[in-house]
């Protein structure tokens, strides 16, 4: 059994269009997600200067206070 070309044709287009569509509604969905998360930009740059200060002012180095907060996290999961 063979398929016309029209038959493939009109096939592909359902496909196609049937991809998009979804595409355009899980965008559609996001949109308001994305538009709430620009206002994070400050407070996440903030932060990681905030981050950065504190560990360069740190004695340890990096990896030794990366280590110490590893183990406060296993202590806090060990107890709770």
């Amino acid at each position: 059994m063979t398929i016309s070309y029209t038959a493939r044709f009109w096939i592909f287009l359902f496909l196609i269009t049937d991809y998009l569509m979804r595409k355009i509604l899980l965008l559609t969905a996001l949109l308001p997600l994305f538009s709430q998360l620009i206002g994070c930009t400050a407070t996440t740059v903030t932060s990681t200067a905030g981050g950065a200060a504190v560990a360069a002012s740190d004695q340890r180095s990096f990896g030794t206070q990366l280590d110490d907060e590893i183990i406060e996290l296993n202590a806090s999961n060990a107890i709770y």
